[in-house]
């Protein structure tokens, strides 16, 4: 069911006044999942009792300064998960470096994947 006035996303939506409660994590203790309109959370570890239930509200980029955009545009949310915390504290340099060795690896898998395709371009999702 769309909400009124909301765009067709072609992906699930909805209001679930429960599940609105639940703060972001890009190291979260659930991920959801719909049956039908029901939405339904899973526990990824074993939570303790008093230990907060937190989902991610996007897929988790690389690089914490993207992270960070992306929530703060979307959301108004500076986000202080652990994740991004400890990256917060790496260096600059260090960031940059990580990005580029994932782009070189990025760039290696497309070429084995076109060898093992027999020439197809490789999906990047999820990758």
């Amino acid at each position: 069911m769309l909400i009124p006035g909301m765009p067709d996303l072609g992906e699930e939506q909805g209001l679930w006044l429960h599940a609105s409660y639940a703060n972001h994590s890009y190291i979260p203790s659930v991920r959801h999942s719909f049956a039908g309109n029901m939405l339904i959370f899973r526990a990824i570890h074993d939570i303790a009792a008093g230990e907060e239930t937190t989902i991610s509200y996007t897929h988790t980029p690389e690089d914490v300064r993207d992270r960070r955009e992306m929530l703060q545009k979307g959301w108004e949310l500076h986000c202080e998960c652990p994740l991004c915390l400890l990256e917060a504290k790496t260096a600059t340099d260090m960031l940059e470096e990580r990005q580029r060795l994932i782009e070189e690896w990025r760039l290696v898998h497309r070429e084995w994947d076109a060898e093992i395709r027999g020439g197809e371009p490789a999906n990047d999702e999820g990758v």
